[in-house]
């Protein structure tokens, strides 16, 4: 079965909610992002288990160098 056209240049990130005063909201990524987070994730020697993981730690990095 082919993938909508959307799902061709964008994969949505979904995180769901894990406390009352965190949450999370959707990202899109283009689809060539997602492939080289996937390549990380796969990387078993650099610990991470989920794209999220990768993410997370990513704009974490990015949001603390711009201070």
């Amino acid at each position: 079965m082919p993938k909508p056209a959307f799902q061709d240049a964008l994969i949505f990130l979904r995180m769901i909610v894990i406390t009352k005063r965190s949450y999370y909201k959707n990202i899109a990524l283009p689809v060539d992002l997602v492939d080289r987070i996937d390549l990380v994730v796969d990387n078993s020697k650099l610990g991470y288990k989920s794209r999220g993981e990768v993410v997370k730690e990513a704009v974490r990095n990015f949001l603390k160098e711009l201070r």
